[in-house]
């Protein structure tokens, strides 16, 4: 069962009422799916193979390991909620993505060690919506007999944390088999979001495995944790608050976001995608990005491979990817690289030349550009090699010299600053990359002001007069005279940015904003522009008036914290509290021997019960 799907409708325990909204939505689920997306979490699933297939008779009688492999397919095992909410829906093909190159038994002497990497779901490939989803992913991996033994201990149970508990599980039946005593099975333990707060997913997720694995907390606790992941944070507004994810026995995950007047938070893990591929190398597949390129990703590394791609697309803001971004391509869908339209895949393999012939794929005339991560390099495939500046023309100098130079600048400050963190002690590491992760992307979003700088001057000025929703790009802006308006030699790199889908959003966002999210988002990227403009000027004014977001204090944290505690006592429903007082005896001697301390108050009918840990 899910967490509180085995339980009737109704909370006793009114110092939890919270409870009574969530079961109250898992209802509506369950009904007629969900229409919001008000949550952090949208889902908490395990991906694998269900322990019924491991039996006896099958495995043991097998001649090889690749002979099991030939014969395990993953898919979800359980998910919470069960059913799909509207706006993301769980495609039967997902499984292929958590484990592209097929599910593996590992033959190992010692476990083998636990893998974090992501997964982006792309708006084209799996849904009808617009909103790419996040799958953050920690592979775990059991010994196949344990996996046996949870299977009799269990009965195949759907309990979330009975489902994580395996490879904590102990028996004599560990020796039986000295054949499959060395073997381990890989499961998944996935959260699902539209938010790609990956660095934050990780520490849940770890969390989690670490409190299933201690043996201090029993099913029923870890199934109300995973509930109030999944029901109870909501969706993370921009500034005004600071929110706290409390989670047993003592970790505190920080969830705020960055106010509205400043960049947005990135949350994933920026300076191991510098550390992997050298500066000059990211600048490149950064111009073919803004050229929308074809990019393929190749590494071994599932981490490092999910990570560089979400990199790469978060340093062009305030543009956003408009086409399909696959950051693990599964090897049936390995012919979608033919795809006309331009993509980001990613490949979990080492690149060769034979990739492409090996695996039957006929590009034609394409032009791809190949990012290798495993030997830091990047390739250009493309038919005639001659028309490559010309089709893909090289940076403006101006900004090429200044990217280099702004990168230059903050590695040096980093030598200087490397002797002042040792001594630091108290500057954790996950503090250290937050601090480099807004160094990097101020670097790029610097880079954009600068390339973007004057694209204000050539909005149509009777816009707002004749405002039609037909109007297209030539009515929005003249980028013709915008591209005369550069040095010959760099009109036809700004001519090719201006035919982009990513520059032809952004003016419409700018022009027909959405939402108010759209609108404080270009006016905060212009009030940037305007004040790098004013910081090179000889003539420095006093008027404000060109920074009121930046200088605006509407966006400030308040005085409130929220906290979500993921420690509180569980309340109980009311079959289980007829069921109590119908056995009293019994019933308390079962949750003393589970771990639970009871309190009952049969006058106000109200049960409460609490894990002594």
């Amino acid at each position: 069962m899910e967490p509180n799907e085995h339980r009737n409708k109704t909370v006793i325990d009114e110092k939890h009422k919270i409870q009574s909204s969530n079961i109250q939505k898992i209802a509506e689920i369950e009904k007629e799916g969900f229409d919001g997306d008000n949550n952090f979490i949208d889902y908490f699933m395990i991906i694998g193979v269900k322990p019924e297939i491991f039996k006896n008779s099958y495995l043991y009688n097998s001649n090889s390991i690749s002979e099991i492999n030939s014969n395990l397919i993953p898919q979800i095992i359980t998910k919470f909620p069960k059913i799909d909410k509207k706006h993301i829906v769980i495609e039967n093909s997902i499984p292929q993505q958590i484990f592209p190159m097929g599910f593996n038994v590992i033959e190992s002497e010692t476990k083998p060690v636990n893998q974090f990497y992501s997964v982006i779901l792309d708006n084209q490939l799996y849904s009808a919506t617009y909103t790419n989803k996040y799958i953050a992913c920690l592979l775990i991996y059991e010994n196949i007999q344990d996996y046996e033994i949870l299977n009799e201990k269990y009965k195949i149970s759907d309990s979330l944390s009975k489902m994580m508990r395996s490879n904590s599980i102990k028996s004599e039946q560990n020796t039986k088999n000295e054949k499959y005593k060395k073997y381990y099975i890989p499961k998944c333990l996935c959260l699902v979001s539209v938010y790609p707060a990956i660095n934050r997913f990780e520490e849940i997720l770890n969390s989690l495995y670490n409190l299933v694995n201690s043996n201090q907390f029993n099913n029923l606790y870890i199934d109300r944790i995973i509930e109030k992941l999944v029901m109870e944070i909501p969706k993370l507004p921009r500034g005004l608050k600071k929110i706290f994810l409390s989670l047993p026995p003592n970790n505190l995950v920080d969830l705020t976001e960055n106010k509205m007047n400043d960049l947005p938070l990135i949350n994933i893990n920026l300076p191991k995608f510098f550390s992997i591929l050298d500066f000059s190398i990211i600048l490149e597949v950064f111009r073919f990005l803004l050229f929308e390129t074809k990019l393929i990703f190749f590494g071994k590394n599932l981490f490092d491979l999910t990570n560089s791609i979400m990199s790469i697309i978060s340093l062009i803001y305030p543009f956003k990817y408009q086409f399909q971004i696959v950051s693990i391509l599964p090897k049936e869908l390995y012919h979608f690289i033919e795809t006309i339209s331009p993509y980001i895949f990613g490949i979990n393999e080492t690149y060769d030349e034979k990739f492409f012939k090996r695996n039957n794929i006929h590009l034609d005339d394409a032009t791809i550009c190949i990012i290798d991560l495993d030997n830091n390099k990047n390739y250009i495939r493309i038919k005639n090699a001659k028309n490559l500046n010309k089709d893909y023309p090289p940076f403006p100098k101006n900004l090429k010299e200044k990217i280099e130079k702004d990168y230059s600048k903050y590695k040096k400050e980093k030598e200087n600053r490397k002797s002042k963190e040792i001594k630091d002690i108290n500057k954790s590491i996950k503090t250290k990359m937050e601090d480099e992760n807004k160094e990097y992307q101020l670097i790029f979003f610097n880079f954009m002001i600068a390339l973007l700088k004057d694209y204000q001057k050539y909005l149509s000025k009777d816009y707002g007069v004749n405002k039609d929703i037909s109007m297209s790009i030539k009515d929005m802006i003249d980028t013709n005279a915008y591209a005369n308006s550069f040095n010959i030699n760099d009109r036809d790199f700004y001519n090719h940015i201006f035919n982009t889908q990513m520059f032809i959003e952004f003016i419409y966002k700018r022009m027909m904003p959405k939402n108010y999210n759209e609108k404080v988002e270009i006016l905060f990227f212009e009030e940037k522009i305007n004040q790098t403009k004013l910081k090179k000027s000889i003539f420095k004014s006093r008027d404000n008036s060109s920074s009121l977001l930046l200088n605006s204090e509407d966006y400030d944290y308040d005085n409130e914290t929220i906290h979500i505690d993921c420690s509180t006592d569980i309340g109980v429903t009311q079959k289980l509290y007829d069921y109590i007082i119908a056995n009293k005896e019994e019933a308390i001697n079962n949750f003393i021997n589970n771990g639970y301390d009871i309190d009952i108050d049969e006058e106000n009918k109200l049960i409460n019960f609490k894990p002594w840990c």
